[in-house]
């Protein structure tokens, strides 16, 4: 079984012995409400197989975040330009590493034992102005707290970033 999303490629695990497969698949964080196609083509005893399959995406309601921080963060510099596009760069790079095996097993787990401090989609207000869209999940940890990895994988990057600070990328 295959299939794409978004413009993105799935791949499916078979779930258990009952002929059944899952894929996890995500949803841009600036997608509007609307009906979009999930395609699937796979190949049964009786032979090959496509199904396009709408999936309606409803509204989503994200919080906003105003906060100050160094202007060294909304208005960069040249230098700071450059290191900022050269991050984009890695993390480019680093997204389209993945493997073809699932390297998952079970549950996904919190990498800490702590509060949620920031969450997935909050428009980020710096300084009177939107700057971003927060794409994570951010764990009120202090600094040097040791965190895991949510489930098995294979680290991409592991790198310091201009915005990010310690950044780490795994491919699950």
């Amino acid at each position: 079984l295959s299939g794409r999303w978004f413009g993105h490629n799935l791949k499916f695990s078979a779930l258990g012995t009952i002929g059944s497969f899952y894929a996890l698949a995500g949803i841009p964080v600036e997608t509007p409400p609307g009906t979009y196609d999930l395609e699937l083509n796979g190949v049964r005893p009786t032979g090959t197989f496509h199904l396009l399959k709408k999936i309606r995406i409803g509204p989503a309601k994200y919080p906003r975040v105003a906060i100050t921080v160094a202007k060294q963060f909304t208005e960069p510099d040249p230098e700071q330009l450059k290191q900022i596009d050269a991050d984009k760069q890695v993390k480019q790079a680093a997204f389209s590493k993945t493997t073809d095996a699932q390297l998952w097993r079970g549950d996904f787990r919190a990498p800490a034992e702590a509060p949620t401090s920031g969450v997935f989609g909050t428009e980020r207000v710096f300084n009177g102005k939107v700057q971003s869209r927060h794409l994570g999940l951010d764990y009120a940890v202090p600094s040097g707290t040791p965190i895991r990895a949510i489930n098995g994988g294979r680290v991409v990057l592991a790198q310091r970033l201009y915005f990010e600070g310690g950044f780490i990328v795994i491919d699950h």
